[in-house]
């Protein structure tokens, strides 16, 4: 059910739960401190890291010990601020270095130009977190108003950048196990809560399914993938559609940034290509019927007609 708040701004959103314990913000089992989650002697690459979000997942990453974290965004003189920025927040006691460094989404010949000066370098790759999006202008009530240009600027960013940059990420000459984080939305499924954003959702839900397909290809072994909704999060892109404080009772941006280093961690390897909120308790979902079904159900949590 959509929620409407005392501002009088509507904001299409429900919580659908699998689990019986659904979460707000950030607790002990997706803790960065914890040592399982370790991402010590890694490095880190998010894509819209500088702000929202992304900016929290490279907080968590740091908190986690990774070694290196790079936040790649359009402009490089907004990334390398975000950078300094990160370093000050993380603390002096931090052993994380951050980088920013900057690629255009939109542009394949950029995207490239950031692989190959990472190769150059000598910098390997070890956790890439697809966290980059694009929602448009404005709200659409039908996607035969948008114009199929406005369309197919969301699937440039949201399924032609992932599967170009999940591809370098994949062929980096090294014999490491990777953990691709891919950050998506409950509007891939949810219908009413993509009800004005319905390209958003469309174009979002076929970047999940690009890494579903590639997961079939890749032995959770050589490659973890692993998609994920970060919940209400009252980012600058919520905010300039118009959300405020008042809006929604809003997750803390604690709950995604710590789900990220959970899904980059062996724990999670039984979700390999598929989608989960982040808002649902992963002890649940790592035992009993819930893992028996995951297990056994090739189909569950993963995109595709079901019932027939």
């Amino acid at each position: 059910m959509a929620a409407t708040s005392n501002d009088g701004f509507l904001i299409p959103y429900r919580v659908i739960s699998i689990t019986d314990k659904t979460h707000k913000s950030s607790y002990p089992a997706i803790s960065p401190s914890r040592p399982a989650l370790s991402q010590a002697g890694r490095t880190v690459l998010i894509t819209g890291g500088s702000g929202g979000i992304g900016y929290g997942i490279a907080l968590a990453f740091a908190a986690a010990g990774a070694e290196k974290v790079i936040v790649v965004g359009r402009e490089e003189t907004k990334q390398k601020e975000a950078a300094a920025k990160l370093a000050q927040e993380a603390g002096p006691e931090s052993r994380t270095k951050f980088e920013g460094r900057a690629a255009l989404p939109n542009k394949p010949e950029s995207i490239d130009s950031l692989w190959d000066s990472l190769e150059a370098e000598g910098v390997h790759v070890d956790v890439l977190v697809l966290n980059a999006a694009v929602t448009g202008s404005a709200a659409v009530s039908s996607m035969w108003n948008a114009g199929w240009e406005a369309i197919w600027e969301q699937f440039i960013v949201h399924v032609r950048s992932l599967n170009h940059y999940s591809e370098r990420f994949w062929k980096q000459n090294s014999d490491k196990k990777k953990y691709l984080v891919n950050v998506a939305t409950s509007a891939i499924h949810d219908w009413p809560a993509g009800e004005t954003t319905k390209i958003y959702g469309l174009t979002k839900n076929s970047g999940v399914l690009l890494l579903q397909q590639l997961a079939r290809d890749t032995p959770v072994s050589k490659m973890q993938i692993v998609s994920f909704h970060p919940g209400a999060i009252l980012s600058p892109g919520a905010k300039s559609h118009g959300a405020t404080e008042r809006s929604l009772n809003w997750d803390d941006i604690s709950l995604p940034s710590s789900v990220a280093v959970w899904a980059a961690s062996d724990e999670a390897a039984f979700l390999h290509g598929r989608f989960i909120w982040s808002a649902w308790d992963v002890e649940e979902l790592q035992s009993g019927q819930l893992r028996e079904r995951i297990e056994t159900d090739e189909q569950y949590l993963r995109i595709g007609v079901h019932g027939v």
